[in-house]
Formats: structure tokens, C-alpha cells, sequence
């Protein structure tokens, strides 16, 4: 009875779960095409979630898999605690609590928002999203976060009160800035980076001059930049 109600108790998911200890060696060799073929066979019905073993591992062509297909990819490293990490992976994949997650504002109120919907939610994971207010008569506006929940709809709204940053936080600084607009502007790289990923060969290079643009203004370190540290002279 007990088993019965545990296995019942989330909402039913779908994945696959790639593990692999090398680079392809046999069979279709080349990495666009296998991505292709990956792609057209799952077409978004499912997500992939790809484990990597050891230091011969594609990670790079892993991470690529999984960010298509709406999964994730990690790497377990050849260490006495692998079974451990193992565990870890396991973790964060085991209990699906939410599918397609969507969170949404009113168009007139946010812009430039990050990701806002997301294929599920786990137990133990956290959904950040970030934008821009706009200047509004009022200073509030609805907000509705709707997923699918065991056998259910899930709804949840709230009314969003928007002060003055000032007022808020009168006393706080940081050293670089805004604190709030470099969290939107590191997820929105971040997102874009992602994109990159799966997009056609036409779109990759605006996408990449966006995150890199974003990139440059807010100083941050991404594969697009590098950092160079000088030393005074002595």
C-alpha cells in the first residue's frame, strides 16, 4: 500500500537517460549529424539527460544533447566517490514535482525577460526568471505561475507590488553596480549561450553578438570573453 501511494505521488515523465564512456567510435561519427538525428527521433516528446564517465568523455557534444532536448548533462569523474556522484545525478532527476512550467506577466508591465517556461521542475531545483519593468500608472500588476501537476492543473496567482529600489534597500551597495540588472543580464547571456546551442547556423551569429554585447557591458567572464589581469609594475 505504502509503495503503491509513493509511486503515485508525482506526476508521470518522460526521459531518457544517455551514459556513455567515450566519443563516438562506431556508426555515424559525425557530431552535427548525430545531434540531427537525435533531435528528429526524440522531436520533443521527451527530455534527454546524458551522463558522461570518465575523461575521455565528449562532455562538450553531452551538454550540446541535453540543452536540445530540453535535459541536462553531467560528468562523473573516475574517483572513489563515483558512487556518490552518481547519487547526486540521480537526486536531482529522480522526483519530477511540475510540467511545463510557465510563468507570465502582463505584457505591458515586464520586458526582456529570461526564460520564462520550463519543461519541469524537480524536487531540489529552484526557477529563477528576470526582466524589466516598465514605467507603469501603478505599481502593481498580476503575475500567474500555471504547470502540470499530479493528474492536476497547477495555478498559482499573486499581485506583484513594485517599489523604489532605493526605498528598499536604502543603505545596500555593491561594488559592481546593480546588483538586481547584473542577475538579469548573467541569465540572459547565459540563455543565450544556451540558444546558441541549438540554433540554425543563420542565427548563431546575432545570438552570439547579443551575448557577447552583454557580455562586454557588464564584464562578465563567459566563452565569448577572457579576463586579463595585470600586475602593477615594481
Amino acid at each position: 500500500m505504502l509503495t503503491s501511494e509513493k509511486s503515485h505521488s508525482f506526476p508521470d515523465m518522460s526521459m531518457i537517460i544517455l551514459l556513455t564512456d567515450g566519443r563516438p567510435s562506431s556508426g555515424q561519427l559525425d557530431l552535427s549529424k548525430i545531434q540531427e538525428n537525435v533531435q528528429n527521433a526524440i522531436n520533443g516528446s521527451m527530455s534527454l539527460f546524458c551522463l558522461g564517465f570518465g575523461y575521455d568523455v565528449d562532455y562538450s557534444l553531452l551538454d550540446t544533447l541535453a540543452k536540445q532536448n530540453d535535459g541536462l548533462a553531467r560528468r562523473v569523474y573516475e574517483a572513489s566517490d563515483a558512487a556518490l556522484q552518481l547519487q547526486g545525478f540521480y537526486d536531482e532527476v529522480a522526483t519530477p514535482l511540475l510540467l511545463e512550467v510557465n510563468l507570465n506577466y502582463p505584457g505591458n508591465a515586464v520586458t526582456d525577460l529570461t526564460q520564462s517556461h520550463f519543461r519541469q521542475f524537480f524536487k531540489g531545483s529552484e526557477i529563477v526568471v528576470a526582466g524589466r519593468l516598465q514605467e507603469l500608472e501603478t505599481n502593481t500588476f498580476q503575475t500567474e505561475v500555471s504547470a502540470n501537476g499530479l493528474g492536476d492543473q497547477f495555478l498559482v496567482e499573486g499581485l506583484v507590488i513594485a517599489e523604489e529600489w532605493d526605498s528598499v534597500f536604502p543603505d545596500q551597495e555593491y561594488i559592481f553596480g546593480d546588483f538586481t540588472e547584473r542577475l538579469w543580464a548573467y541569465l540572459t547571456i547565459q540563455q543565450l549561450l544556451d540558444e546558441r546551442e541549438k540554433c540554425s547556423a543563420e542565427d548563431k551569429e546575432d545570438i552570439t553578438a547579443q551575448a557577447l554585447d552583454l557580455s562586454l557591458k557588464y564584464n562578465f567572464v563567459t566563452p565569448l570573453t577572457s579576463m586579463v589581469v595585470t600586475k602593477p609594475e615594481t
